[in-house]
Formats: structure tokens, C-alpha cells, sequence
């Protein structure tokens, strides 16, 4: 990827993090999911949004299970978590960026999950690097998972095993490598990808942390500064 759609896809993850901080900020019992959804892309498009990557989705309480859950007019109450998967475009460049966190104070099983998503995000960014395979992103969260005792959390669907940790992005928010314990394509310098490590249990809910990541010479380069933890400094 040469200089210049690196720099636009600078600015599409500027732009989809100016979203996702109005997510963060609107967390707020009685708060509807709609009315969180109608903020989040309305920052989207005053920052620089050409349309949005994909339908934004925010949820909140056990329906965070699903991962991809559409808003309604429900009410945030006291402990739910909420969710929230967003993306501008800028110039035909996509972005993706996901949060979760927790209205006032989770239960430990609540905390459980953010906690673990946030550590195989970490593991996860300290193994990208040019050279290495991406199946060893997947990995090192997968060892998570099954150290903190939450292998049976990990996410599956019918279009993805258990171990997915993510994708490339660029014109597209889907782009290959897919990052999983299968595939191996070793990691350039330059690519753009997108960590997607994912927990989530019935009758609970669901974490998902997603951010761009730039591959440098000298490690993974976030194209995002926004907090991965966002649970821990929100108010109760």
C-alpha cells in the first residue's frame, strides 16, 4: 500500500474514532440505543464521513450476544453491557472500529469477558509484525481465552471457526489475510489490519474490541488512540 492511501486510511480511522468516542461518552442509563446509533453516525458524517462502511449496530444487554445486533428505542439500564460496530468511508476507504462497555458497574461475569477480549487484544497487537503468520495473531488470543478459562466463549459462526481474530481492510471492510488459526499469510510491512478478538456467553453477552492496526517495521501501529478499555473509566 503506497503513502498516499495510507494517509487516506489515517483519516477514515480519525473520522470512524470521532464516532466511536460519541459512543463512548453516551453511555448513560435511560440513554436509548437509537438515540446512541443517531449520535455516533451523526459524528461519522461532521467529521468527514462519506457514507458509513457498513449499518452501524449498537446494542445493549443480553442481545450483545449476538454480536451484531441492530438498535432499538430500549432503554441502557444499570449493568448492561453495549456495543457498538461502526466505520466511515473517506476517498473509497473503509473503516471498523468496535467498542464494548458496561452502563455503571458489571457483574464479575460481565467483567469477565471485557477483561479477556481486552487482554487477547494485546497479545494479539504485539504479534504483528512483518514476517510473522497471521495465524499466530490468533493464537496468542486463542491462549488467552484458555488460560483465563473462557475457550467455550470464543465466537463462532457459520462463516467463521472459533480462533477468528480479525482481517485486512482498505476499499473494503473485509479484506484478506483473514486472521485465524488456518490461515498463514505472512505479515508486510504496510498492510492494514483489523483486530477483531471477540468473547461472548449466553445469557450474558458479547465483547468486541476492534481497531485498525498499521503493519511497521517496528511492531503494529494502532490507527486509533482511543481507549480499549473504556468500562474502567466511565462513571458509575
Amino acid at each position: 500500500m503506497c503513502s498516499s492511501d495510507l494517509g487516506v486510511l489515517r483519516r477514515c480511522a480519525e473520522i470512524t474514532q470521532a464516532g466511536a468516542q460519541v459512543f463512548v461518552d453516551s453511555i448513560q442509563e435511560g440513554r436509548s440505543e437509537l438515540e446512541i446509533l443517531v449520535a455516533v453516525e451523526s459524528a461519522l458524517k461532521l467529521n468527514g464521513s462519506d457514507e458509513v462502511s457498513f449499518t452501524t449496530q449498537v446494542g445493549a444487554g443480553v442481545k450483545t450476544f449476538e454480536i451484531n445486533p441492530y438498535a432499538t428505542d430500549q432503554p441502557l439500564k444499570q449493568g448492561d453491557m453495549v456495543l457498538l460496530d461502526c466505520g466511515a468511508t473517506y476517498c473509497g476507504y473503509r473503516g471498523d472500529m468496535s467498542r464494548t462497555t458496561v452502563v455503571g458497574n458489571g457483574s464479575d461475569e460481565v467483567l469477565e469477558l471485557l477483561e479477556g477480549t481486552a487482554e487477547m487484544y494485546d497479545r494479539c497487537l504485539e504479534q504483528v509484525r512483518p514476517g510473522v503468520p497471521s495465524s499466530n495473531i490468533a493464537k496468542a488470543a486463542v491462549a488467552v481465552a484458555e488460560r483465563r478459562g473462557l475457550k467455550d466463549c470464543l465466537y463462532s459462526s457459520p462463516n467463521v471457526k472459533a480462533g477468528f481474530m480479525g482481517h485486512a481492510i482498505g476499499t473494503h471492510y473485509h479484506e484478506p489475510p483473514w486472521i485465524d488459526l488456518l490461515e498463514n499469510t505472512e505479515l508486510r510491512e504496510n498492510m492494514v489490519l483489523v483486530l477483531e478478538p471477540i468473547l461472548r456467553k449466553k445469557g450474558v453477552g458479547g465483547v468486541l474490541i476492534e481497531d485498525a492496526v498499521l503493519v511497521t517495521a517496528e511492531g503494529g501501529e494502532r490507527l486509533s488512540n482511543l481507549d480499549i478499555r473504556p468500562w474502567r473509566s466511565i462513571p458509575s
